[in-house]
Parts: structure tokens; sequence; C-alpha cells
């Protein structure tokens, strides 16, 4: 305080407000906080601090009133944001998320568009909720909008979606787009001064991109688009600026994803490991079939590992799920899923009679009718 009074000696009204602002400040009472949490607040509070006395530094026109009520807003929906979940076992994120990195480069002022691809159970949607965690505090707003294929191809689908993007980002649950091609000018209008965190998750058709995300002109200066895809060629079509291709996982962490699945642990026990090592190579570094593989055999004895092994061997071309199905004959489960094909199968027979008996009154009708036409 001894130097702001030689700094303000000519201020001394100003001074004495100070003092007794600072006074009033130390009488007032706290709440108690875990230290994990306060550092986190304190991290948090030191990054909103900078970015926003930055941009009024160079705006030159943010009273105190509206730069704090800006600073306290942006903690709040920082503090209140919840992290997506990623994966019960995040077994090789880390490397993903290492790999893309210097790609997704959030220190840089430019815009990007990033595709992630790869096949069917690679892994794709839980790098792209890996990254969104990672980064989301590093941009003004965020949004991540999961199953756009699935979504886009219900009624006013895209158009929903659009909306879901605009809730994320502007928080007006009343915005409604009315067509797609509203909701493109409203996406360019109300986002093109924001710095945005964007993930479109499962992506399959390139119309989906144009209207969620068209240009990059649409979004402000540091925003990163994220889209996952099974399809490289939409990605290209779209003029993604970096495509990242989602390898298969080496043996070391399929090994690892198996054991933490079937055996609550790093590694597999030993009496199952020749039977672990089996089972991996079958599902070849693809993590949902090794987690599907695993799951299914935790807590299984060996001889039923084996049985599962002989089927994988005898069918390695036919859906896992239904390898699975007719992995155990004689297991409780099984023999539900047997009665209700069985069920199945007999209602197809019952059905093809009716329509044979059908068929055939047709064709004796038809027959009466060429008879009597052939005496008239």
């Amino acid at each position: 305080m001894a130097r702001y009074e030689q700094t303000l000696s000519h201020d001394k009204e100003k001074l004495c407000k100070w003092k007794v602002a600072l006074k009033k400040a130390s009488n007032l009472s706290g709440w108690h906080l875990a230290q994990d949490i306060l550092e986190q607040t304190m991290d948090i509070l030191f990054k909103i601090h900078v970015e926003i006395y930055l941009d009024a530094y160079f705006q030159k026109d943010m009273d105190e009133s509206r730069l704090i009520k800006t600073i306290v807003e942006s903690a709040l929906r920082k503090l209140n944001r919840t992290p997506l979940h990623v994966a019960k076992y995040p077994v090789g994120i880390e490397d993903r998320l290492h790999e893309l990195s210097p790609i997704i480069d959030v220190g840089k002022n430019d815009v990007r568009i990033i595709g992630i691809y790869g096949i069917g159970g690679i892994g794709k949607t839980t790098i792209a909720k890996a990254i969104f965690n990672k980064f989301v505090d590093d941009f003004e707003c965020s949004s991540f909008l999961a199953d756009v294929k699935d979504t886009s191809k219900q009624h006013l689908g895209l158009a929903h979606l659009q909306e879901m993007l605009l809730f994320d980002i502007l928080g007006n649950k009343n915005l409604k787009v009315g067509n797609v091609h509203r909701g493109v000018n409203i996406i360019k209008e109300r986002l093109c001064h924001k710095k945005v965190l964007l993930v479109l998750d499962d992506v399959d058709e390139l119309d989906q991109m144009e209207k969620l995300a068209g240009r990059l002109e649409w979004f402000g200066s540091g925003s990163r688009i994220i889209i996952t895809t099974r399809n490289k060629h939409i990605l290209t079509s779209h003029g993604a600026n970096e495509i990242y291709e989602v390898q298969r996982l080496d043996y070391h962490k399929a090994i690892e994803l198996l054991s933490w699945n079937a055996f609550k642990r790093k590694l597999p026990v030993e009496d199952y490991l020749l039977l672990s090592n089996c089972v991996v190579d079958f599902a070849g570094g693809i993590p949902l079939d090794i987690e599907i593989l695993g799951t299914f055999l935790c807590g299984r004895k060996k001889h039923q590992w084996q049985i599962v092994i002989r089927n994988l061997e005898k069918k390695p071309n036919k859906k896992l799920y239904e390898i699975l199905h007719h992995a155990f004959q004689n297991d409780d489960e099984c023999s539900i899923f047997l009665d209700t094909a069985r069920l199945i199968v007999l209602s197809l027979l019952k059905l093809s009679a009716v329509l044979l008996h059908s068929w055939f009154i047709w064709l004796t009708g038809v027959q009466k009718l060429k008879n009597i036409e052939h005496v008239m």
C-alpha cells in the first residue's frame, strides 16, 4: 500500500476510498476450499483475467463494471462445465492426444478444420471427446455435436443440429432457425467473432459439414473445428486443413485394454496370457472389438475362453456379436437367444405356409377362369 501512496499522492480522495474498501474486504468471512479446487479455480481465473484484459486493452472501451461482469460470467461458465465421459478404460488416449496437440495448436490465431478418420470401432469419438475435454478452456465457447449422421437423418435433423450448436454457443434456448438455410446465416452472423471449439462427431455426408461448419470465415480467430468420420474423401472435399488417421492399437496397448475389461487389472492373469494373446490377435488392434471380447470373457473359465477362440478362428468373417451369441449354446443367456431364434423361425414357417396356401388358391382361381374362357 505504501507504494501506491507514493503513486497516488496527487489523488488523496481515491487513495482513501481504496483504504476503506480494503479494510472492508479484510473483514469479510470466506469459505474453506480444498487445495486442489482452489488451485483449479485460481488457474481458471488467471486465464480468464489475462484473456479479457488483453481484449479490453485492444478495444479501449471496456469500462470496469463491464469487465468485472465479463470475468464473473466467464468464470462461472468454465467452472460449471461438466467434462464429457471419454472411456471406462482410456488406454492409448494420451498417445493420441500427444500426436494431435501440435496439429490443433491452440496458440495460433488461424481458424482450422481438423479431420479425424478411420474404420468403425477404432476410437474416433473417444479421441474427439478427449480433445474436447483437454482444450475446451482455451476457447471462448464450445459445442460437441454427437451422432451427426443419425441425427441428420431425422425429420428436420440438420436444423435441430444447428439449433443445438447455437444453444451451446449463445445459451439461447428459444432460438429457432426455422430451416437449414436460415440456420446457416445465423451461424455465420453470430459466431464469426467468437473463438469456438466445435466437434462434429460421426459425419458421413458433405452436406452435414456444409450446413454446420461451411467455411472458415463462419468462426472467429483461433477457432478449431474437429470432424470425425469414416470417409476421408469428404474431409478432403470440404478442405480440411489437417487430416489425422487413427491407427490400430499396438500389441501392448491392446493387451492392456483387454486385461482391464476381462480381469480389471493392467495385465492378464498369468494362466490366461496365451489365451489373451489369441483374443488380441483376432481383434486386430480395434478398441471396440477388444472391449466387447474382454467384457464378454470377464469372469469366464479357461475352457470357455477356448470355445470363444475356436469360434473366432472358424468364422473369421462373421460379425463378432453373432460369434459370441453362438459361443455357449448351453449357457442360460444363450438359451434365451436360441429360444427367441426358434420362435422367429416358427413364425416364418407359418407365414410361408399361409403365403403358399394363398398362392395355391390364386393359381386355382386363375386356372378356372381360363377354363371358363375356353368353353365360351
